[in-house]
């Protein structure tokens, strides 16, 4: 497994296929083995890599609430490409992971071919009737039960109701790798955050491909934002939660795939 260190921070991530680079970015809670699901069919005509951010999976944990907010993920981000030498990249983004790819573009647009969102993200809270707790009482939860019992209880919320135990159970364990003061000090970072009013700066081709039962990011979020971006498709997958890709991923797979080789 590859490592790097920007920022002043070291950076686990994977590098699978060759061709025009995607860049995939997780959100809250997951980590770049979220994308799994992907890498079979996105390396045959791509460059798929996959970054765990500071202070999830097994990338580095620097002490210091300040060091962690979706703003400072895009800075990595970006320094990430400087180091690979990528000048030009699609962004693939996952809830948190959507903030965090609008912000690559709004720093520099020139850089960014498309953008792919999925449970996608333009102010928090989102739109719609949230399942589950939100980000203030993520931070109460997890500093009186722990991260472990809150991730326990929880990631169920990401699947569609009556989705694989199995699914739901082997994202509980990965996400353990989570560092509490990291996922603690996101949960705040995001508290309030909108960048609604510049969505119609986005000007690349943009698909939002959301879970039709997704109660974590709910449909009027991506629908609100489609109406917004300049250059958008919104594609909705039944039978999928917050985590589609993980849910339905040749729905997925072929969507992203076909709309990359469509728009770029």
């Amino acid at each position: 497994m590859p490592e790097i260190e920007v920022n002043g921070v070291r950076l686990a991530y994977t590098d699978n296929g060759a061709g025009p680079a995607v860049i995939a970015i997780h959100g809250w809670g997951a980590s770049k083995a979220v994308w799994q699901p992907q890498v079979e069919d996105f390396a045959r005509a791509h460059r798929l890599i996959a970054i765990d951010f500071r202070g999830n999976g097994d990338s580095a944990r620097p002490r210091g609430a300040d060091l962690y907010s979706p703003q400072i993920v895009a800075a990595d981000v970006r320094a990430l490409m400087d180091a690979l030498g990528i000048d030009r990249a699609v962004l693939m983004g996952q809830s948190m992971g959507t903030f965090v790819c609008q912000m690559v573009y709004h720093a520099e647009p020139q850089r960014v071919i498309a953008l792919v969102l999925t449970g996608a993200l333009s102010g928090s809270p989102p739109k719609g009737h949230i399942a589950g707790v939100w980000v203030e009482d993520i931070v109460r939860d997890i500093e009186t039960n722990g991260i472990k019992s809150y991730l326990d209880r929880n990631v169920q919320y990401f699947f569609a109701p009556g989705a694989d135990p199995g699914l739901i159970r082997a994202a509980a364990v990965a996400a353990y790798k989570f560092d509490p003061q990291a996922a603690i000090a996101y949960a705040r970072s995001i508290v309030g955050l909108s960048i609604r009013d510049k969505l119609g700066e986005i000007k690349v081709p943009t698909l939002i491909i959301d879970g039709r039962e997704d109660g974590r990011t709910p449909i009027e979020e991506g629908e609100f934002m489609n109406r917004h971006l300049p250059n958008a498709w919104l594609k909705l997958v039944p039978g999928a939660g917050h985590l589609v890709n993980v849910e339905q991923p040749h729905a997925f797979n072929h969507a992203v795939l076909s709309f990359i080789a469509t728009n770029t």
